[in-house]
């Protein structure tokens, strides 16, 4: 049993008021409490000796969190499980630790308190030492101390660290100061599980006001999909454990965003996913830049790795309200778009049939004129002329009235491409004269007909020839041609104009996307060719080089099912 401690002088040292200030420090649980507690035992006489091991399971980074003191008595360290390997070069003192922190010692053995505390007033004896399945006997202590005591510092029911006193002096440990001591570690164990709490509640505020500022920069519509994501990967550091040193990457669709420049520098990272419609388009990353002792997953807390993956499932959100955003701007723009054709179509029906009754009376009465035989030659020539003139303005409205007639998008009908493309060529003949732009036309004769609605088709081949004028504003020629290709209709469209850089060509498709001035386009074009194509089961392909040109390649396959879809 624990000897009777010696009769020894009180004490200046006041418990009442040692313990009053050491529930004051653990209650704050700063990150200097335990030395605060540690400087209220240096007070005490002939105590030369004191250490703190805290375990690394109950406070991973103990020297980050809790400074040491350097010129002072005690030292506050951090204890780590050791191996079968390591134990059998330890000291027996260092032996002695081990067995206390894991409570394998019986509480009848000599030297110990019911509460696992152990204390020697004089070193040089030796001990004998209950375990749980034997006992060892004449336990030398070899250490310049002579007075020894290890008291268990418990949180909860687990042992979270050990609290080692040691004076030069014998018989230095009585019944009264040693109370204090086991009392102060009591307090200690109080006082790290409170850090403990306290530093979980920090972690989940952090964790609620990085949600919380996602959900606010997510609620800006004024602000681009990027702009989004790079402020999201800016705020994600502040969430983990160690802010200084963390770091975040945003991966999405072949593009970056990074939280600071020296992310390559992380060797330690988590990562989680970006699925949408279970197709992965990118993941988010988060790393330290310097190697951090482990946790519950690495360096990182078991709440990081969730935290994560909500962060993640908000992208996700994010993402997916955003292309509803777009997919709705675009329908609003097609319908808006579909509406300036249908009134500009009206108007030039309206104008052709204006035009078209007093050209009806020019021409009918040139007619007239030269039916007469009285006629002089050089008059004759003139109103052939006029007859000429009023049949080619004729012809023209002939053809606006044809280029205004707009059919549903579901009606679908027998088409020849050489056809669609004769039909609609003299728009741009006199465009491409005034240009200065040679029009080459090369058809394949006898093409198979497709099943496909007019209006759409007519619409790819404007959308793209005029592309091809408008990139060859000094000139140059524009290549129309039609071939049978793999059972597809091929329809090619090449100019030699500016051609596209590589930024260019990775847009073409994307909604809103424009080269051209403002007001000149709505950055639709390409996009309703690509969609119209798709919707027969087609698609286009497109080669450019800068300041060489463009072709774009139109193929529509013969099998096309006329059921299977309504058109774009």
């Amino acid at each position: 049993m624990f000897p009777n401690f010696p009769q020894l002088p009180h004490s200046k040292v006041k418990p009442s008021l040692i313990f009053h200030k050491m529930f004051h420090y653990a209650a704050t649980a700063n990150n200097n409490f335990l030395e605060k507690i540690l400087n209220l035992l240096e007070t005490f006489p002939d105590l030369d000796g004191i250490k703190l091991y805290i375990s690394s399971e109950t406070l991973p980074n103990t020297k980050k969190i809790f400074p040491q003191k350097m010129n002072g008595k005690f030292e506050i360290l951090q204890y780590n499980p050791i191996s079968d390997k390591a134990k059998k070069s330890l000291s027996s003192l260092e032996k002695l630790k081990e067995k206390i922190f894991w409570a394998h010692i019986k509480q009848d053995s000599s030297n110990f308190t019911q509460t696992g505390s152990f204390c020697t007033n004089n070193t040089s004896r030796a001990l004998d030492i209950k375990n749980s399945r034997s006992v060892e006997k004449d336990i030398p202590l070899s250490t310049k101390f002579k007075s020894i005591a290890i008291i268990p510092v418990l949180s909860g029911k687990r042992c979270a660290a050990i609290l080692e006193l040691a004076s030069l002096s014998k018989n230095f440990f009585s019944a009264i100061n040693f109370e204090i001591f086991e009392n102060t570690a009591q307090i200690i164990g109080l006082g790290i599980n409170n850090w403990q709490t306290h530093s979980e509640l920090n972690e989940r505020v952090k964790e609620l006001s990085c949600l919380q500022k996602i959900n606010t920069i997510a609620g800006d519509s004024s602000k681009s999909l990027s702009e989004i994501l790079q402020e999201i990967v800016e705020f994600i550091p502040l969430a983990w454990q160690y802010t200084d040193i963390a770091a975040a990457k945003i991966i999405f669709d072949g593009s970056y965003y990074c939280s600071a420049k020296n992310f390559k520098k992380c060797k330690q990272k988590q990562e989680v996913f970006i699925i949408i419609n279970k197709k992965t388009r990118g993941k988010v990353e988060v790393g330290y830049t310097k190697l951090m002792p482990k946790s519950d997953e690495g360096p990182f807390l078991k709440e990081e790795m969730s935290l994560l993956k909500i962060i993640t499932r908000q992208i996700e959100f994010i993402i997916e309200q955003k292309n509803i955003e777009q997919d709705r701007l675009l329908l609003q723009e097609q319908l808006r778009h579909a509406d300036r054709l249908a009134t500009i179509g009206q108007l030039s029906s309206s104008i052709a049939h204006e035009l078209n009754e007093p050209l009806t009376n020019i021409l009918g009465y040139s007619q007239l004129i030269l039916k007469s035989k009285s006629l002089k030659k050089t008059l004759r020539n003139d109103i052939l002329k006029i007859e000429k003139s009023s049949m080619h303005a004729r012809e023209v409205i002939r053809r606006v009235l044809l280029f205004s007639k707009t059919h549903s998008a579901n009606k679908k009908e027998a088409l020849d491409i050489n056809t669609l493309i004769k039909e609609n060529l003299y728009i741009f003949e006199a465009i491409c004269e005034k240009e200065n732009i040679k029009l080459i036309v090369k058809e394949q004769i006898k093409l198979p007909v497709i099943n496909a609605n007019k209006t759409q088709l007519k619409q790819v081949l404007i959308n793209l020839i005029v592309n091809a004028i408008q990139a060859m504003s000094k000139g140059g020629t524009l290549e129309i041609k039609t071939s049978l290709k793999n059972k597809h209709i091929l329809l090619s469209i090449k100019d030699t104009g500016i051609g596209m850089s590589e930024d260019v060509k990775k847009n073409i498709f994307k909604p809103f996307f424009t080269t051209k001035k403002s007001g000149e386009g709505t950055g639709l074009g390409l996009l309703v060719c690509n969609e119209i194509i798709s919707s027969y089961n087609g698609f286009i392909l497109y080669k450019s080089k800068e300041n060489y040109g463009t072709t774009f390649e139109v193929f529509i396959p013969l099998n096309y099912d006329k059921e299977s879809k309504d058109g774009f």
